[in-house]
C-alpha cells in the first residue's frame, strides 16, 4: 500500500509551547469533573453545582480574580500548578 503524503507540521515555536503548557493547565482542570459527570447516565443538579464551583475557583485562581491577586497563575503556590 503506498504511503499517503502528509503535510509538514509547522515547526512550534518556545512562545507556542508555553502557549500550549497553559493550555493544558486549564484542561486539567476539566478532566476530573468531566469524567465523573459523563460516567452517570444522568446527573444530578447536587452533582453538577460542585464541580461547577470547583472549575469557577480554579478558573479564577488560574486568571488571578481570587484574593485580588495579580499574576494569575505565576502567583499560585506551585501545587496549585499543572493536575496529573
Amino acid at each position: 500500500m503506498a504511503e499517503m503524503n502528509r503535510p509538514e507540521l509547522p515547526k512550534l515555536s518556545g512562545s507556542d509551547w508555553k502557549l500550549l503548557e497553559v493550555v493544558a493547565q486549564v484542561l486539567c482542570s476539566f478532566e476530573q469533573p468531566s469524567q465523573s459527570l459523563c460516567a452517570d447516565t444522568s446527573p444530578t443538579l447536587g452533582e453538577v453545582v460542585p464541580f461547577h464551583n470547583f472549575l469557577l475557583d480554579d478558573l479564577e485562581g488560574f486568571l488571578g480574580m481570587r484574593d485580588s491577586e495579580e499574576e494569575g497563575r505565576e502567583s499560585q503556590p506551585s501545587s496549585m500548578h499543572v493536575r496529573g
